[in-house]
C-alpha cells in the first residue's frame, strides 16, 4: 500500500502495485502489507510447505492485532493515549515476531541461493515459489 499526504492533509492509499506518482510537493510512502506478504505465502504452500512455518508467525502478529484498541472513532482527546498504547504494544509484543519473520525469510533465501540453479528447483527470478 502506498501512503503519502494530499492536499488538505488527506492521506492517499493505494493498493501495492498500482503506479502512484511521488513528488516534492506530493510525497508517497511505500507502507508494506502483511494481507499481501501473507496471500503469497499461503499460495506458495503446495511448493514450499515451509511456508507453514512464517505463516504461523504471521497468525501471531493478527492476534497481536486484534487485542489492540480502535481509535478511529476516538475525540482528538483520546487518541494519542490509544495510539501510544497500540506503539507500545507492537514495540513490546509485534517487533519480535517481526524479527522472527525476517530471520526465517533470510535463512529461507539463503537455502535456496546456496542449491543454486543447477539443483533445478530453483528459479532464476526470486519468486515465492522458490523458497525450500
Amino acid at each position: 500500500m502506498v501512503r503519502g499526504s494530499r492536499p488538505g492533509g488527506r492521506v492517499r492509499s493505494v493498493p501495492d502495485g498500482d503506479k502512484v506518482g511521488s513528488t516534492a510537493a506530493h510525497p508517497a510512502t511505500l507502507a508494506f502489507c502483511w494481507a499481501h506478504v501473507r496471500r503469497k505465502c499461503f499460495e506458495a504452500r503446495q511448493f514450499a510447505p515451509a511456508c507453514d512455518e512464517v505463516l504461523e508467525l504471521m497468525g501471531q502478529l493478527y492476534v497481536i492485532e486484534a487485542d489492540l484498541p480502535e481509535w478511529c472513532a476516538l475525540s482528538k482527546e483520546e487518541r494519542p493515549a490509544v495510539l501510544a498504547q497500540r506503539r507500545a504494544t507492537r514495540q513490546q509484543h509485534s517487533a519480535p515476531v517481526v524479527e522472527r519473520t525476517l530471520q526465517w525469510a533470510l535463512a529461507k533465501r539463503c537455502e535456496a541461493l546456496k542449491r543454486g540453479p543447477s539443483d533445478g528447483t530453483t528459479c532464476a527470478t526470486p519468486t515465492a515459489a522458490t523458497l525450500p
